[in-house]
């Protein structure tokens, strides 16, 4: 892998973790408004851009925070 597409996978890395961790941040708040829907939504959106991001473990708890709601 040339250290172009390197920095580009790392850059896309860090911008899908940057997207996941605002998408937690909004999780939150909707629960904290009571609003499970929207919760349980985007917990499950969050769990799909650490995937992507190469971090299934922070997936599997997103997936687990989802299912408790």
């Amino acid at each position: 892998m040339s250290t172009a597409a390197a920095v580009a996978l790392a850059r896309r890395g860090g911008d899908l973790l940057g997207q996941a961790n605002a998408l937690c941040v909004r999780a939150e708040t909707a629960h904290a408004r009571g609003d499970t829907a929207t919760a349980r939504t985007v917990l499950g959106q969050a769990a799909v851009l650490y995937d992507d991001a190469g971090l299934p473990g922070a997936a599997e708890d997103c997936r687990k925070r989802q299912h408790a709601q």
